[in-house]
């Protein structure tokens, strides 16, 4: 995942944003994509290069970038600030030396903290503020159908483009195409052991990998992974002991790796093999490739966990380049709790309010909506705040209710809920309820802006 600052400084006297009322976006979006529709039936498309990387033996080298798909980029993204320097010391052993592969880690960490200053959620239902805010979220909003032909029930995993959304329906994966309305079949995900149900499903630049646990026990757990193109899935480890508590996993070019709740991370070969553990990640968390963290991503100022029974005013201290072995240390500011940080964003709770901020300025805000334990920095660019997701780069808000489903990939960059028909009609102000012929889908590889 190729995560970069999306601009250098944020706009003191900017317009206050507003929450985009989903149906407006949701007729802005067919608009839209009746209008690509047109233009593709002249303009044929191009693949993007993908860049090939490798993992070193016993080391992490050249481990690979994330599928570029799976992060959505501003049209006018910045360079990374300058004046970083890594901090020079870490608790448990040092990344290893000689790390080659992206360009490596560039940031402010430390930069001076700045007032809070109050941002307006604007009023829920609005079309949005002044010019064409609303139209930020208009090409990330379309619906599925809630089935497929033979009655399995759809679950929106992830989005691997700006058009296309990978499903589960039931034992098998396809994708679906917002633009054609079309489907395809990738390939099925096996039962494995018994008692394994699947869990977290990753997308990478070649392969979808997945990891299933033993729902009784949960000491032993499976990795599998099919390629992307479509066929048939591998198994590629058999895990137990600690390599087996999966949190999160990372899809690369010729091998998987994942972190563990009490923190490492393990790579396994996408040939299959067995699991080794990396060196240097003791206390590590995955975060999205290439970044980890020192806390879980799964917990916040709330108190609640879904892989950790941690102090509930844990906040993050580091983050790690897994790619060049570069940590930055994160200074905790006064009164935060809960911090988490990306490679250009930071969330915390404070004084009761959420309150965000541009690491390259140190600029605070407060943001409407509280964090919960499910509450990610996705992207480098929005956070979901219960009810509403928020733009960290544009301001913009979208409600998308307290029942949405935020897919099963993590971080998952779709959330999906039942859309009364015909969702975005004058009489449809929020698509949250109805008949469940289709699913909203908020897809935030499709945010413009």
């Amino acid at each position: 995942m190729d995560l970069k600052p999306l601009f250098e400084s944020l706009v003191p006297d900017e317009p206050p944003p507003s929450k985009v009322d989903v149906g407006t976006a949701m007729r802005a979006g067919r608009r839209l994509r009746r209008r690509r529709r047109a233009l593709t039936a002249s303009v044929p498309l191009t693949a993007a290069a993908v860049t090939a990387l490798v993992l070193a033996t016993g080391s992490l080298a050249d481990l690979g970038r994330r599928d570029a798909s799976a992060t959505p980029s501003p049209s006018a993204a910045s360079p990374a600030p300058s004046g970083f320097s890594p901090s020079p010391g870490f608790s448990g052993s040092p990344v290893p030396s000689g790390l080659s592969g992206s360009s490596g880690f560039s940031g402010s960490p430390g930069a001076p903290v700045s007032p809070v200053s109050p941002v307006s959620s604007g009023s829920s239902g609005s079309s949005g503020s002044s010019g064409s805010s609303g139209n930020v979220w208009a090409a990330a909003m379309s619906t599925v159908p809630v089935a497929a032909a033979d009655g399995s029930a759809y679950t929106p995993v992830t989005a691997l483009s700006a058009t296309e959304l990978l499903l589960r329906a039931g034992g098998r994966l396809e994708v679906y195409d917002t633009a054609a309305r079309r489907t395809r079949v990738l390939g099925d995900l096996p039962e494995g052991a018994r008692e394994h149900r699947p869990q977290a499903i990753e997308p990478g630049q070649e392969h979808i990998a997945w990891w299933a646990h033993d729902v009784r026990t949960q000491k032993s757990a499976d990795v599998w992974a099919l390629p992307r193109a479509g066929g048939r899935a591998t198994l590629l480890a058999r895990l137990s002991g600690p390599a087996a508590a999966v949190e999160r996993l990372g899809v690369l070019p010729g091998r998987v790796v994942w972190s563990v709740r009490q923190g490492g991370l393990y790579a396994v070969p996408i040939t299959g093999g067995a699991p080794q553990a990396l060196p240097g990640t003791d206390g590590l968390h995955l975060m999205s490739w290439p970044w980890a963290s020192d806390v879980p991503q799964h917990q916040t100022s709330t108190g609640t966990s879904t892989s950790t029974s941690a102090g509930t005013s844990t906040s993050q201290s580091v983050l790690v380049n897994l790619e060049t072995g570069e940590r930055t240390s994160l200074p905790a500011r006064p009164g935060a709790t809960g911090m988490r940080c990306s490679l250009t964003w930071c969330v915390a709770t404070m004084e009761g309010r959420t309150v965000t901020w541009n690491r390259a300025d140190g600029e605070s805000r407060v943001v409407g909506g509280r964090l919960t334990p499910a509450s990610q920095i996705r992207a480098d660019r929005f956070i979901d705040l219960g009810a509403t997701v928020h733009d960290l780069v544009t301001g913009q808000d979208i409600e998308i209710g307290p029942n949405t489903s935020p897919g099963e990939s993590s971080p998952g960059l779709v959330f999906s809920w039942p859309a009364q028909p015909p969702c975005g009609s004058s009489s449809s102000a929020s698509c949250a309820s109805g008949s469940r012929t289709e699913l909203a889908v908020l897809n935030l590889a499709a945010v413009q802006g």
